[in-house]
């Protein structure tokens, strides 16, 4: 079994050029607005956790079309905050067809959210 180290190194190397927060472009779509920029990422790092563990919910009880549904709903998040790692992981939770498989990259998810509020957090 590989460690978080590990996995997210593999995530890295899967979506070459990404960052965990593009925090530039992110700017860039609010004007450089530093304060909106402040909201924006408050808003993101106390919404996101609700929604992963709505998606959780779904995995355990086996709504796959709800789970997918959420996977979505991170995925714009993600891409709204600047999170490009997050958006990824989200896209691709979004496409798959099973309830394992979505169970399996649920952890990735969740360390992905973590490595960003971490970020986020350090940079305000």
């Amino acid at each position: 079994m590989q460690n978080a180290q590990e996995t997210s190194s593999n995530l890295e190397s899967r979506y070459t050029g990404m960052v965990v927060f593009n925090r530039a472009a992110m700017l860039k779509r609010l004007a450089d607005d530093e304060s909106l920029l402040q909201i924006v990422i408050a808003a993101f790092v106390e919404d996101t956790p609700k929604q992963i563990d709505l998606l959780r919910h779904c995995l355990n009880d086996g709504d796959l079309q709800g789970a997918k549904l959420l996977a979505h709903s991170i995925k714009g998040a993600a891409a709204n905050a600047g999170g490009d790692l997050l958006r990824e992981v989200a896209f691709m939770m979004e496409k798959m067809g099973n309830i394992v498989d979505l169970n399996a990259a649920l952890e990735d998810l969740e360390r992905e959210f973590e490595r960003l509020k971490n970020v986020m957090e350090a940079g305000s």
